[in-house]
């Protein structure tokens, strides 16, 4: 179908081409003797409107045409027949435009048809009224026509200008075709990362289809049979299928959205958790034909959040619900949390206790001393404690409680908060109380009054219980009227109490005697517990037995407590008959009292021997072992304790003896010790060898590396030779066999140089000759630029590089920057080299610091193939990687890492490796710094950011995180999303809330054309800031740069942040908006101003563009000279004195950066005085280019093809000359928003490129014609050989070429072809787009004819 743009330029070639024929004028004479009327004196007079309307049909003044001038039948009629025919074709045209219209109504700029369906009309009506005229000479009315069809022709041409910009801008069914597969792989992607399913249900066939998600969802898979909705409901969980069954029939009926959530049962009984959506789509009759949705697999988050809902219900059940209080308190003594136990003592609500703290409601009395058992938790003396004390009530009444606090710590060992609990005892207070009042009255209780904190039971003669208190029912947890009446031993004894004390108990009852055992008793809930239990009988005064009184005494603790001594006395003397570890226990002043026969044997002494010699441990240390004996009692005095030492003892033989000691006190008040000896004599003899076997190895090692020295620097000497000497060779007259040999040589040559130059320097570490060069760095600074330096890598493999230097890091340190980025650019690069998607994030973070020192932690992560466990330990080591393969498919030597880790040892740091196979690695190091300042160059300005807020949108996490660090840094209130979609709700949110957001940050990925123009269509109503973020190889078209205030590229930085932010916020409240330089340029195609007078050095091997190049300085008024490759540059700049040099960087023989690295050299070294700019040249426009062109010493960048304003801007800038701002050119044919309609070369962008030059025009076209060819059968040659690389140094060559000559095409695939050959194998791919190289070459080749002959009439119209 035609697009819109092609049927407007139809429209205008038709105007044009309808121009002459309605401007046809008649015959401007008569042959003699043929006018019906002679002129007389009035002829050529002026009639006046009056005169001309009201002859407007009159035919008396002018002759029939058929008498005017000699015409001849097959003429007239010729001419009669032809505008008859023409007025046919006119008529037509505008029906079928009208027709067009009423069948496109969509059709754009409907006026302009009516237009010219007008015009159309008008000239046909001209031409019909031209053939009237042989016989009907009505030439006024004729003339009217022609000045209306000139009127409505002018007005048309007016209208289709002024649409011109309009119509280009309209877009093209490549691009929507572009966009909407981009859509389609966001949409697979965010599908596939979200674990989501999609299903569609045919209502009328009953059939449900799913992707291979859905599938493995239900576990439903290809089958014979077809999927139904009766099969769906089967596997739901019974109890799920009639609400899912209602809910979609209702969805069907009623046409509202589906979503629930339900369970499904696999094959294997387990029970799955799905979140299902969808809506009902109707069908062209209105009924419902299918179901849509998708759905998700949620089970293990379900199953996380029922595990966290049960622990948090059991502990809040817990804490809530026990009988006792409990708080959590602040070390300042403020109530942090309580339970509705600690509520009910004190009569406080949670939320007036939190507002208190334990000091308020302490009783005065009681504070003292509590606070003393405070600050010694907090002193670390005690670890817990317990005391009674009184409560003040909130009713003013006072409480008494058992409290019992400990103390919680952070990890680093500062307070963190008390534990207390908080028991009731006011009720045993006032039992106690109440007992004693009533001893004081009744005398037969006067024996209990005494022992009231106990339990107590009174029994009558019989042994049957008749009172007991509060503290038995505390105790046992029975009440007196549960148990009143019955002996206690029916109630308290149970299966381990000891039938031969129950029955001492007995006989003593039955001889009314007191008696006082320990005895096991049972609780109500039968829990055993030991009591200490005293009877005694009371009598009347008559003597006769009225009573038994028994106190009980809970001892459990202490029967527990003589338990596990028992049991560790029995463990210790196992410990000492062991042949493990000699045990002794002595004195400080040498006396062993006990000891074990493993420390006899190590001794040399038999047991006779101790007892006889009375051995001490003084006497058996040499005398030079003296100093560590003393020593490790001075830490025994101090902690109770000394660590492990090792010493040595004299064996009875007289021999010696090596020993590791350790040695803790036992009781301090008679200086008794513990000492476990340990026999080291095997590890010794171990150590010894392998001491000697270290040495050795150093000694060779030191060797190797003394002779690896030597040699490599006696093999460079003759290998410099060699390749010297090919070098010269290749300038010789060679034929192309013998040029390929010298080629061979020379590349195998250099090869073997850079290996040796790496194991040069390798071999320097090891003989230990590398040092440090100490010097104050700002280390945020040095990350900054090391991380730009890096990013031009990342870039190329599409991966994101984000970076973080943490606050307390941002200091001038002390140390090698250069030997530290180093290492960085070592574990970057090589983190870069193995991750083929995702990230490498860098960070910086402080591990420890003082006012003058700080230890830094340097990590970088990566989303790589990562390392297996066992293979780690090869990493760090020299010629090593972790894998053979390793080599073959990234290449490298292995010393990178290894040389990494000498450098931060050297420094005195360590260095390691976290990885897991297929997730990736993180290699990170630490190294210490002396702090030179707290002020860096880096230091932010004061930020003037404070109160605005921002709206951050990021798709990557890790950059998201960091952007918000940045923006809490500058004070900004700032909410973060991930998608554009995010961005709208915020935005939206935000209107609601009459709370606008000030900036939007927002990733170019995130916000395309469609996005930018729906964000500002808001931007009247909510006069936001939008922020573009985009890596360095991103490009905006003319229509984006409208669209946003500024621009700033990945990876960025804070201080480039707070600038811009701050540019474009004060632009936009000064002036209503802020715009980039991109983005407010107009194109103009004014003449050029001339530069002043330069000299020029033109570095470039592609005799096209070196033409090109040499003809735009000239034209620009500088002049010029060229060389080919880097040498040639070099020696041209010693040989002549250059204002400026325009440097190609990839070149023969030595690149562009190369060069320039040594033409800064030789300033430095005086050989070139002053500096020369040095401007690169590149046909690549990715990210990091231009941190690598002044990395190696180059002042500026320009990518091709250049332009005259580039070039203009470039000689301002570089040489101090201001260039005239209005002569600004965007033209640029790579980029061209008209597509190619008829020739493969942009014949208008060409000539205005040569300056509307015919020579420098047809002097491009000739060498095109000459190289073009030869380009493509270099590639072709070197495709059918499978030569990848010769295929992408043609492609590249070619590029260049099409990009000089506008060939956008051909610029294009020349490109692709370039980045194919890039891969590892040739594919069928790189096969067809060589194809389509040739066939566009072609199509360059048969317009060249047509493109000199157009240039040739618009050099001569111009004359």
């Amino acid at each position: 179908m035609m697009s819109a743009r092609n049927f407007y330029i139809a429209i205008l070639i038709t105007l044009v081409m309808c121009a002459p024929l309605a401007a046809e004028e008649a015959c401007p004479s008569c042959a003699p003797g043929h006018c019906a009327t002679s002129l007389d004196e009035n002829a050529f007079q002026a009639e006046g409107p009056f005169v001309f309307f009201s002859k407007l049909f009159d035919t008396s003044d002018f002759p029939q045409r058929w008498y005017c001038g000699t015409w001849s039948s097959d003429n007239g009629w010729l001419h009669i027949i032809s505008d008859i025919g023409i007025f046919g074709a006119y008529f037509a045209i505008p029906v079928i435009l009208l027709y067009y219209m009423l069948q496109r109504k969509d059709l754009p700029f409907p006026k302009v048809i009516w237009l010219f369906a007008a015009f159309i009309l008008f000239c046909g009506l001209g031409h019909l009224i031209e053939a009237g005229i042989f016989w009907w000479p009505v030439y006024r009315f004729s003339g009217l026509i022609k000045a209306c069809t000139a009127v409505v022709s002018w007005i048309t041409v007016v209208a289709l200008i002024s649409l011109i910009p309009a119509a280009l801008n309209l877009p093209s069914a490549a691009l929507l075709a572009k966009e909407l597969q981009k859509n389609k792989d966001r949409l697979e992607f965010a599908l596939d990362s979200g674990q989501i399913g999609i299903w569609e249900w045919d209502l009328k066939h009953n059939t449900i289809y799913g992707d291979q998600r859905t599938q493995d969802i239900f576990e439903v898979y290809g089958t014979e049979q077809e999927f139904r909705f009766q099969d769906f409901l089967n596997l739901l969980h019974p109890d799920d299928r009639k609400g899912i069954d209602d809910q979609i029939e209702d969805c069907i009926t009623s046409g509202c959205p589906f979503n629930s959530k339900f369970r499904i049962i696999h094959a294997d009984g387990s029970m799955h958790y799905i979140h299902a959506e969808g809506r009902v789509t109707y069908g062209e009759d209105g009924a419902p034909e299918q179901f849509i949705g998708v759905c998700h697999d949620f089970t293990e988050s379900k199953i996380q959040e029922n595990a966290l809902l049960e622990s948090e219900q059991n502990f809040r059940s817990t804490f809530e619900q026990i009988a006792i209080g409990i708080a959590l308190v602040a070390p300042d003594g403020s109530w942090l949390r309580v339970n509705n136990g600690l509520c009910e003592i004190v009569g406080y609500d949670s939320d007036e206790l939190l507002k208190l703290t334990f000091q308020d409601i302490t009783h005065p009395d009681d504070l003292t001393a509590d606070l003393y058992n405070v600050e010694q938790l907090l002193a670390g003396k005690i670890d817990s404690y317990s005391m009674e004390k009184r409560y003040l009530r909130k009713d003013g009444s006072e409480v008494w409680v058992n409290l019992t606090v400990c103390l919680v710590r952070h990890h680093t060992g500062e307070p963190k908060h008390f534990i207390s609990v908080v028991e009731n005892i006011q009720e045993r207070k006032d039992a106690a109380e109440e007992l004693k009042k009533y001893h004081d009255q009744v005398e037969k209780l006067s024996l209990v009054a005494s022992k009231t904190q106990h339990s107590v039971i009174i029994s009558d003669a019989q042994g049957r219980i008749e009172w007991v208190n509060s503290a038995f029912s505390e105790l046992t947890g029975y009440e007196l009227a549960e148990i009143e009446g019955k002996k206690p031993g029916e109630i308290l004894q149970g299966p381990h109490t000891d039938p031969a004390t129950a029955a001492v108990i007995r006989n003593h009852l039955q001889q009314q005697k007191s008696i006082a055992v320990e005895i096991i008793n049972y609780d109500r809930r039968q829990r055993e517990y030991w009591v200490e239990l005293k009877i005694d009988p009371v009598f009347d005064d008559a003597g006769t037995l009225i009573n038994f009184i028994a106190t009980q005494v809970d001892i459990t603790a202490r029967k527990q407590s003589e338990l596990a001594l028992r049991k560790a006395t029995g463990q210790f003397e196992r410990l000492l008959t062991a042949d493990i570890l000699g045990i002794m226990t002595c004195r400080l002043d040498g006396r062993i009292e006990q000891i074990n026969d493993e420390l006899l044997r190590i001794l040399g002494y038999s047991y006779e021997d101790a007892i006889d010699n009375q051995l001490n441990w003084q006497e058996l240390t040499p005398p030079e072992w003296a100093p560590m004996d003393l020593a490790a009692i001075e830490e025994l005095s101090q902690t109770g304790h000394a660590k492990p030492f090792e010493k040595e003892y004299l064996r009875k033989d007289g021999t010696r003896i090596p020993v590791v000691i350790g040695v803790t006190m036992l009781d301090e008040a008679d200086d008794l010790c513990l000492c476990f000896v340990l026999d080291v004599t095997s590890q010794k003899a171990t150590e010894e060898s392998l001491k000697i076997a270290k040495q050795t190895a150093e000694e060779a090692s030191r060797a190797k590396s003394e002779f690896l020295a030597n040699m490599s620097h006696e093999l460079r000497t003759p290998l410099n030779g060699i390749i010297g000497m090919t070098e010269l060779l290749g300038l010789t007259k060679l034929d192309q066999r013998q040029h390929q040999f010298v080629d061979a040589c020379r590349t195998s040559g250099e090869s073997l140089l850079y290996l040796i130059n790496d194991i040069l320097d390798f071999s320097k570490i090891e003989a230990g000759k590398l040092e440090l060069d100490q010097q104050a760095f700002d280390l945020e600074k040095l990350m900054i630029d090391t991380v730009s330096t890096m990013a031009w890598r990342a870039a190329e493999k599409g991966l994101e590089l984000p970076y973080y230097v943490e606050p307390a890091t941002r200091r001038m340190l002390n140390g090698d920057s250069n030997r530290l980025r180093q290492v960085l650019v070592n574990l970057i690069g090589n983190a870069v080299k193995f991750t083929e998607a995702g990230e490498v994030v860098v960070r910086v973070e402080s591990v420890s610091m003082t006012q003058d020192q700080l230890k830094a932690r340097f990590s970088i992560s990566d989303t790589g193939i990562g390392i297996s466990e066992e293979k780690i330990g090869r990493l760090f080591q020299s010629f090593s990687q972790a894998d053979t393969s390793t080599t073959r498919n990234y290449g490298g030597t292995g010393l990178g890492l290894a040389i990494s880790k000498e450098i931060v040892e050297l420094m005195g740091g360590t260095i390691g490796i976290e990885s897991e196979p297929g997730t990736g690695s993180t290699f990170w190091f630490e190294i210490p710094f002396q702090v030179v300042s707290d002020r860096t160059e880096t230091s932010p300005q004061t930020s003037s950011l404070e109160g605005k807020r921002a709206l951050i949108a990021e798709e990557n996490q890790t950059w998201r995180q960091i952007l918000c660090e940045y923006a809490l840094e500058l004070k900004l209130d700032a909410v973060a999303v991930s998608t554009f979609a995010e961005v709208q709700e915020a935005i939206e949110a935000g209107t609601q809330n009459n709370v606008a957001y000030d900036l939007l940050l927002v990733n170019s990925e995130l916000a395309g054309p469609d996005e930018l123009k729906l964000w500002n269509s808001s931007r009247e109503d909510l006069p936001h800031t939008v922020l573009l973020l985009n890596s360095l190889e991103d490009q905006l078209d003319s229509e984006q740069k409208r669209e946003v205030d500024a621009t700033i590229c990945k990876p960025l930085h804070r201080r480039q942040l707070l600038s811009v932010i701050e540019g474009v916020l004060n632009g936009r409240e000064e002036h209503g908006g802020l715009k980039t330089v991109e983005s407010i340029e107009e194109y103009t195609t004014s003449e050029q101003p001339r530069l002043p007078a330069a000299h020029v050095l033109i570095a470039e091997d592609q005799s096209i563009n070196q033409m090109y190049m040499e003809e735009l300085l000239k034209a620009l008024g500088c002049t010029c000279e060229t060389a080919l490759n880097g040498l040639e540059t070099i020696e041209a700049v010693k040989r002549s004195q250059f204002d400026l040099i325009l440097m190609d960087c990839q070149m023969p023989e030595m690149d562009g950066f190369e060069a320039s690295r040594q033409i800064r050299q030789l300033e430095a070294d005086g050989i070139l005085s002053g500096h020369i700019p040095i401007v690169a040249l590149t046909a690549n426009a990715v990210k990091g280019d231009r941190e690598v062109c002044l990395q190696a010493g180059m002042d500026d960048y320009l990518s091709k093809p250049v332009q005259t304003n580039q070039i203009r801007e470039v000689f301002a800038r570089l040489l101090e000359q201001q260039a005239d701002p209005s002569d600004s050119s965007r033209a640029d044919c790579d980029q061209s928003e008209q597509s190619r309609a008829e020739s493969p070369i942009d014949s208008q962008q060409l000539w205005e490129r040569c300056f509307k030059n015919l020579d420098f025009a047809n002097s491009l076209l000739n060498e095109l014609e000459a190289v073009g060819p030869d380009r493509i059968t270099e590639i072709q040659e070197n495709a059918d050989q499978q030569n990848l690389t010769g295929i992408a140094d043609a492609a590249h060559a070619l590029k260049g070429t099409a990009g000089i000559l506008c060939a956008s095409p051909l610029y294009d695939l020349s490109l692709q072809v370039e980045k194919a050959s890039q891969n590892e194998s040739y594919t069928d791919d790189l096969n067809e787009l060589i194809k389509q190289v040739v066939a566009e070459m072609q199509e360059c080749l048969d317009s060249l004819p047509k493109l000199r002959e157009e240039f040739q009439t618009i050099n001569e119209n111009a004359k």
